[in-house]
């Protein structure tokens, strides 16, 4: 629910954020593809309705993948070891050392 009823007052959820950024998103995106959209076709109806398939069928993949998140249980753990693959390899991003790694010498 993005509305609910408390007490005779309507509160939004923290759901209804949620759901603006995801349009927002929508919308960038769809505005950004409208310089590929002009480098295929000038006709201005086809630019407007591939926006709008776009748009629409972004929404559907988000429910899609809201009915899909069950099948997804090593999610976390599967982006959590690539990006420690990825700090490690790089010299940049080593920020994932061992505590071990920085402690100061013994001092003799």
């Amino acid at each position: 629910k993005f509305m609910v009823k408390h007490r005779g007052r309507w509160y939004a959820t923290a759901l209804l954020p949620v759901l603006l950024v995801v349009e927002a998103t929508d919308v960038v995106f769809a505005v950004d593809s409208i310089p590929a959209i002009f480098a295929v076709t000038r006709d201005p109806f086809i630019v407007f309705t591939s926006n709008v398939f776009a748009i629409l069928g972004l929404r559907a993949l988000y429910f899609v993948l809201k009915t899909m998140m069950d099948a997804f249980r090593f999610l976390k753990v599967g982006s959590g070891s690539s990006w420690f693959s990825v700090a490690e390899t790089r010299p940049s991003l080593k920020v994932m050392r061992p505590a071990a790694a920085l402690r100061s010498p013994p001092q003799e």
